[in-house]
């Protein structure tokens, strides 16, 4: 869609959607988004990453215990530690990054492991700036075009929602 104007942000919130601000949103969460239209692109899995200088030290998941775990509101390390095999709670100390990117930042500068998602995280893998310590990974939310109800009278927006969901089914992404 190169004759397409917009303008990109990075607000978390829905606000903007809510109040007519923004025509689209890309979301990572459940399943419903109270008013709003919610087109899922795909399922998401997470996993621990961090530097290849502190993955030398952990062996097996056990091993996080006497590590600084870094954390994001919307990924539960909890549900990470029972695919692991391991009875533990969400861990209650450690910082908490509203930015996925700035946590991956961080894990890369050797602060800790963050438990991140696949699609962020792999591009960081591919250049080997992280590592996945451990195989163990677990289902976790999912990625949506989130939109007011009003985008449907807007067709070059309608047309470029279909385009992204041509686009991820194209790469092999699966909605469900």
């Amino acid at each position: 869609h190169p004759d397409l104007e917009f303008t990109l942000g990075t607000a978390t919130g829905l606000r903007p959607l809510l109040n007519g601000e923004a025509d689209i949103g890309l979301r990572y969460g459940e399943e419903e988004w109270p008013g709003l239209l919610a087109w899922k692109l795909f399922e998401e899995r997470v996993f621990p990453v961090c530097s290849p200088t502190l993955a030398a030290n952990l062996q097996t998941p056990t091993d996080l215990d006497g590590v600084r775990l870094l954390r994001h509101p919307l990924l539960s390390w909890s549900r990470w530690f029972a695919a692991a095999g391991l009875r533990r709670p969400e861990p209650a100390s450690g910082p908490t990054y509203e930015d996925a990117l700035l946590m991956l930042e961080a894990a890369v500068a050797g602060h800790g492991v963050a438990l991140m998602a696949a699609t962020l995280a792999q591009p960081y893998l591919d250049e080997g700036r992280l590592v996945r310590p451990f195989a163990e990974d677990c289902p976790d939310r999912s990625f949506y075009i989130v939109a007011p109800p009003a985008v449907q009278e807007k067709p070059a927006i309608m047309d470029f929602i279909r385009w992204l969901l041509r686009c991820t089914r194209q790469n092999g992404q699966k909605p469900s």
